[in-house]
């Protein structure tokens, strides 16, 4: 009963504006893909509910520019002023409400690292499906760290275990509905791909 409601709140949330987003995501991709001189779609494998691969969607704001030895150059070399505004506006992850829809992923869980990044081998995180927003980003905007994001997203973890269903919903939302205030009251915090260069202590 638990994960339908949750599936359901999921589907109503992002069915709507999975077709809303279309009509940006098209010219953002045509913008991107002028911008980035690639394919202005961003695939990566990411670890999901109970720690299974799945393949994330995002915009790519990053091009492919490699030095003479063919080693990709260092990410500033290849984000543009308006692949860094794409980023931190987070118009990148829109397309993830298409995982969403898919059932990769539900709108509020903990965000979905890449499968080499070591945070994301905590068992617990693995009981839910991942987000595009929650606690850990709500609440580690200030202090966005690995540590920091993991430890909000235990509390939300361990929370959903004791509501009931209709609390969860509401517990979501609550999440949900702070993400657009917090992303531009936090506008110069670090995006989440940068937490791969800070070692938990």
């Amino acid at each position: 009963m638990n994960v339908m409601c949750k599936r359901a709140f999921d589907l109503a949330v992002s069915v709507p504006l999975a077709l809303l987003s279309v009509p940006i995501i098209a010219p953002l991709a045509v913008v991107m893909a002028f911008n980035t001189k690639s394919n202005p779609f961003f695939l990566q494998v990411r670890l999901g509910k109970d720690l299974k691969p799945f393949v994330i969607y995002k915009i790519k704001t990053m091009s492919d520019k490699r030095d003479d030895a063919g080693v990709l150059l260092p990410d500033s070399e290849r984000t543009s002023k308006l692949g860094e505004w794409v980023r931190k506006s987070r118009l990148d992850e829109v397309p993830q409400f298409f995982n969403v829809v898919k059932g990769d992923m539900s709108v509020v869980g903990p965000r979905p690292h890449m499968i080499r990044d070591h945070i994301w081998w905590d068992k617990k995180r693995g009981e839910v499906r991942p987000g595009i927003t929650g606690m850990g980003k709500i609440f580690g905007f200030k202090n966005l760290t690995p540590k920091n994001e993991l430890f909000n997203d235990h509390i939300y973890i361990d929370a959903m275990k004791g509501l009931n269903p209709l609390e969860r919903v509401v517990f979501d939302v609550l999440i949900l509905a702070q993400t657009p205030t917090k992303i531009i009251q936090h506008w110069s915090s670090p995006h989440s791909r940068d937490l791969q260069k800070i070692k938990i202590n």
